[in-house]
C-alpha cells in the first residue's frame, strides 16, 4: 500500500471544487499580520486559561482503496473540557463578511472542513465527539467572533470518501504524466546535427554537474547558443525522473528565447507541453483585477465554471499554453484567465515565467511550483541573465513612498462624490504626515531613520476599509485606477518593513528630505533567495556576465563550496572582432566636461573608417545627452538616440531605423537599458559599439550606506556597491556587437579605469590573454583600418 502525505489545509477541499474567487473563499495561505493575530490571541488564552494549549499537532492514517494518507496539521487551540473543545482561529478585516461567506457554505467552506477534520480525528482516536468552534478573530479592533458547529460524522465521511476518490484519481494523473515525462526523456532529441563549438562542452559540464547534484553558476557570450544547450540537458535530467522544468527571465521579452528552443524538441518528435505565465495584470479581463466575485463576473463561481466544462482537461489538451489560449478559455466560459493559467502548472513540462513567479516575496513557491499528490521528485530551475538577479531581489524588499506620489493623486479625485471624496482627501493627507513624520529634525540631507511598524499597519488597515467602501460601491473602477494605486503602494512599504523590523542589518530605512521620501533599502537580498532554491532539485544560472563568481554566488544566495562555476569563451573566431581600449579618456563624473570633445572626436573618427550602424552607450542620461547635444552635424551619420521614458511604439520605431541599409546611424543608448540587454543586432544591424566609460552607480547617500554593508559582510565595499555591478552592464553592452558566426564588429573601451585589476578581472577570458594593457594601441586607426579591410578580403574571398 504506496503512502501520501497530505496537509490538512490540502484535505480540505470541497468536492467536487465549487465556489468563486473571493477574499473569503478559504483558498490561499494566512498573512504575516494573520499570523500574528493568531499568536497575540492564543497568548492571551494561556493566561486566562490553564487548560489551554495551542498549536496543537495532530497526525492521522486515513485508508482508502489501497492508499494510505498520512494527514497531518496542527489545531490552533484545544482546551482540555469535558467534552474537549477544538478551536480553529481565522481572521479578517471584515468579520461580518467572513462570516456572511461562512453561513452561506456551511460545512463545505474550507475553514468548516479544516475544524470538521480534526473533530474527526478526535472522534477515530476516542470514540467521543468534541465540541467545535470557528472563531473569527477582527484584524482592526481584535474582537473575537465565536461559530459553532455541530459535528455529523456520516456527512463528514460522505465528504470525505468522495475527496478521498478525488485524491486516488490525482495520484493516478500524476503516475501516468511521470510514466510519460519518463518515456518522453528517450525521445528528446537535440535539434541540430551539430553542436556549434563549445556548445557540447557546455552541455556535457551541466550533465555532469547534475549527476552531483551541484547547482551551476555558468559564464558564456552570445552565440555559443547556451540557452538550448542548458535547456536540453536540465529538461532530460528532470524528465528522467517524471518531473517539469523552470525556465526563468528577468523580462517577459526574453521567454521567447526558451518558447523557441521547447518549439525545436517539439518539431523532433518530443510531445512536451509548454506554459508561458502571464501577470494578472495582462491576462486580466477587467480594467483592473480586483478578484471577487461582486467586482468580477470572471471570478463568480470560477471553480464550479472550471469543474463543470472540465477546463483542466482542455488545458491538458493543448501543448502550448499562453495568454491567448486562456484568455479565449475565459471569453468561452466566463473563468478567470490567470487562476486557471496557474491550476495548468503541474501539467506542462517547460514553465518559462519571470524571476517574479518563484522569487517574489508576494508569490507562495508551493503554489507556483503546483506539485500534485503523487509527484515525489522536485523540478528543475533554469535562470537566464541571472546576472539580474541580486538587483532583483533587492527591488523586491526596497519600496519608497514618496509624498508627491501622494500629492499627484490629489487632483484627478474631483471625479468621486461626497462624502467619499472628503474621506478620500483626508486619508492621503493623514499618509503625507505619517511619511513626513519619520524625517529626523533639523537634518537637510538624507539620513537614517526609523518607521514604526504600528503606525503603518493602522494606516493600511484604514486604507482597506475605504478600498472595501470603494469596491461595494457603484463607483467605476477604471484602468490603473488611482484608489487601487495608492492601496497598493502603502501596502507593499509595510509587507517590506515586516522584515526590517526582524532585525536584520541587510535593511535600512531613510527620508530624503529634498523628496520627501522615504525609503526600505534592501543591500543583499541572498537570504530570502535562498529560501526558494529548496523548492527545486537542479539549479542552473547562466549570463555573459558572472565575474567574478564569488560576488554573485553569494548576492544570489548559493552556497560557493558546493557550486560549480564554469566560464566558456565565445565560438567565434578572434578575427571577427577588434577590441580597443583608449585609457587616455576618462569619463570620471569630474572630467566629462573637459573630456567631451575627445569622446566626440573618438567616436567620429572611428566610426569613419567604415560605415554601418554604431551603437554609443553611455553610463548615464545626462552623459548621453551632454555628448550627444554637441555632436557635429557633418557627421555622415543619423543620430537615434534613446529617451528617458519610452514605450513600445518608440522603442520599436528606432530599431526599425537600423534596418535602412541606405542610412548608417550613431544609436546614442545607456548601458544597463533596453536596448544594450537582451536585444540581438543581427549582422549589419550594430557593426561596432562605443562603451564610454563603466556605468557605476550613482555616488549618493543611499549607496555608501550600502558599500559600508558590504565592506562589513564581504571586505569588498568599492567593488560589491560601484565596480561589479557597473561592469555587468558594460560587457553586456559591448556584447551587443558580435551576435552570430558571421557577424564582425568594433568594441571600444573608453576609460582608463578599464586597465585596473577590479575592473578587467569581470572582463570575459578570450578579450585578452594576459592583461588588458593589450588592448591598448598605439596605432588606433591603422589597426581599425586594417581590421575592417580583412573583413572586406575575407568576404570577397567567401
Amino acid at each position: 500500500m504506496a503512502t501520501y502525505n497530505l496537509s490538512v489545509i490540502d484535505l480540505a477541499l470541497p468536492s467536487p471544487r465549487v465556489g468563486s474567487i473571493d477574499t473569503y473563499s478559504g483558498f490561499g495561505l494566512s498573512s504575516k499580520l494573520a499570523i500574528k493575530a493568531h499568536q497575540a490571541f492564543q497568548l492571551q488564552q494561556i493566561k486566562l486559561h490553564p487548560n489551554y494549549s495551542p498549536e496543537v499537532s495532530i497526525i492521522h492514517t486515513l485508508s482508502y482503496k489501497r492508499h494510505s494518507f498520512n494527514i497531518s496539521g496542527r489545531i490552533d487551540g484545544v482546551y482540555q473540557k469535558e467534552p474537549l473543545h477544538i478551536e480553529e482561529i481565522k481572521t479578517a478585516f471584515e468579520p461580518q463578511k467572513l462570516i456572511d461567506v461562512l453561513s452561506d457554505n456551511y460545512f463545505t467552506h474550507p475553514y468548516w472542513l479544516q475544524l470538521q477534520i480534526y473533530g474527526y480525528v478526535h472522534w477515530l482516536k476516542t470514540k467521543t465527539i468534541p465540541k467545535l468552534n470557528l472563531l473569527i478573530l477582527s484584524l482592526r479592533n481584535k474582537k473575537a467572533y465565536p461559530l459553532n458547529l455541530d459535528f455529523n460524522k456520516d456527512a463528514f465521511e460522505e465528504w470525505l470518501n468522495r475527496r478521498l476518490e478525488e485524491l486516488v484519481l490525482e495520484i493516478k494523473e500524476s503516475k501516468k504524466r511521470m510514466r510519460h515525462r519518463k518515456k518522453q526523456n528517450s525521445k528528446l532529441v537535440f535539434p541540430f546535427k551539430q553542436p556549434r563549438p563549445h556548445q557540447k562542452e557546455l552541455m556535457d559540464s551541466v550533465k555532469s554537474s547534475m549527476k552531483i547534484n551541484k547547482p551551476m553558476l555558468i559564464q558564456a557570450p552570445t552565440g555559443l547558443g547556451k540557452s538550448i544547450a542548458i535547456l536540453y540537458p536540465s529538461l532530460q535530467e528532470s524528465l528522467s525522473r517524471g518531473q517539469k522544468m523552470f525556465y526563468l527571465t528577468p523580462k517577459n521579452t526574453q521567454h521567447q528565447i526558451a518558447l523557441n528552443a521547447v518549439h525545436l524538441l517539439q518539431e523532433k518528435g518530443a510531445s512536451i507541453k509548454s506554459l508561458v505565465l502571464t501577470s494578472k495584470k495582462k491576462l486580466c479581463m477587467k480594467n483592473e483585477p480586483i478578484c471577487t466575485s461582486k467586482q468580477c463576473e470572471f471570478a463568480e463561481n470560477h471553480y464550479t465554471k472550471c469543474t463543470t466544462h472540465d477546463l483542466l482537461k482542455k488545458t491538458q489538451e493543448q501543448q502550448n499554453l499562453n495568454a491567448s489560449f486562456f484568455k479565449e478559455l475565459a471569453k468561452t466560459y466566463q473563468v478567470c484567465p490567470y487562476e486557471l493559467q496557474m491550476e495548468s502548472i503541474p501539467y506542462a513540462e517547460v514553465v518559462i515565467g519571470d524571476y517574479n513567479y518563484v522569487f517574489s516575496s508576494t508569490n507562495t513557491p508551493e503554489r507556483v511550483i503546483g506539485a500534485l499528490l503523487g509527484e515525489q521528485e522536485k523540478p528543475n530551475l533554469v535562470i537566464d541573465e541571472v546576472h539580474n538577479l541580486p538587483s532583483r531581489g533587492m527591488d523586491y524588499f526596497s519600496p519608497t513612498l514618496e509624498v508627491g506620489f501622494f500629492e499627484h493623486y490629489l487632483n484627478p479625485l474631483e471625479r468621486y462624490p461626497q462624502p467619499f471624496r472628503k474621506k478620500l482627501v483626508e486619508m492621503i493627507h493623514q499618509c503625507i504626515t505619517i511619511i513626513d513624520s519619520c524625517a529626523q529634525p533639523n537634518i537637510n540631507k538624507p539620513h537614517l531613520t526609523k518607521a514604526p511598524e504600528e503606525l503603518f499597519k493602522r494606516q493600511e488597515e484604514q486604507l482597506n476599509q475605504l478600498l472595501t467602501d470603494y469596491l461595494e460601491s457603484d463607483l467605476t473602477i477604471e484602468s490603473d485606477d488611482p484608489i487601487l494605486k495608492l492601496f497598493n503602494y502603502w501596502a507593499d512599504f509595510t509587507a517590506a518593513l515586516e522584515f526590517v523590523n526582524e532585525g536584520r542589518d541587510e535593511f535600512f530605512i531613510s527620508f530624503n528630505p529634498k523628496s520627501h521620501a522615504l525609503k526600505i533599502s534592501c543591500c543583499d537580498a541572498s537570504n530570502f533567495l535562498k529560501e526558494h532554491y529548496s523548492h527545486f532539485q537542479q539549479i542552473i544560472g547562466f549570463s555573459a556576465t558572472l565575474k567574478p563568481f564569488d560576488y554573485y554566488s553569494q548576492l544570489i544566495g548559493l552556497n560557493k563550496v558546493h557550486l560549480h562555476t564554469e566560464e566558456f569563451s565565445s565560438p567565434f573566431s578572434p578575427q571577427n572582432r577588434k577590441l580597443i581600449l583608449i585609457p587616455q579618456v576618462s569619463t570620471k563624473y569630474r572630467d566629462r566636461k573637459s573630456n567631451c570633445a575627445k569622446i566626440i572626436e573618438v567616436i567620429a573618427r572611428l566610426s569613419a573608417l567604415k560605415p554601418g550602424n554604431y551603437f554609443v552607450f553611455f553610463p548615464s542620461f545626462e552623459f548621453l545627452e551632454q555628448i550627444y547635444s554637441q555632436m557635429p552635424s557633418s557627421l555622415p551619420f543619423t543620430l537615434l538616440r534613446q529617451e528617458r521614458k519610452m514605450n513600445t511604439q518608440e522603442t520599436q520605431y528606432l530599431l526599425q531605423q537600423l534596418h535602412k541599409k541606405e542610412k548608417h546611424h550613431l544609436f546614442f543608448a545607456v548601458q544597463g537599458g533596453m536596448f544594450a540587454e537582451g536585444i540581438d543586432y543581427i549582422g549589419e544591424l550594430a557593426i561596432g559599439a562605443f562603451i564610454i566609460g563603466p556605468p557605476l552607480p550613482s555616488f549618493d547617500w543611499e549607496r555608501e550606506q550600502m558599500k559600508k554593508y558590504y565592506e562589513t559582510h564581504y571586505k569588498e565595499g568599492q567593488e560589491y556597491a560601484y565596480t561589479y555591478p557597473a561592469m555587468a552592464k558594460a560587457v553586456q553592452a559591448a556584447g551587443r556587437v558580435i551576435r552570430c558566426e558571421t557577424d564582425k564588429g568594433l568594441i571600444v573601451l573608453m576609460d582608463n579605469r578599464f586597465l585596473q585589476s577590479s575592473y578587467s578581472q569581470c572582463m570575459p577570458k578570450d578579450w585578452f590573454l594576459q592583461s588588458p594593457q593589450e588592448l591598448v594601441s598605439t596605432s588606433i586607426l591603422q589597426e581599425i583600418q586594417s581590421f575592417w579591410e580583412q573583413e572586406e578580403e575575407l568576404s570577397t574571398n567567401d
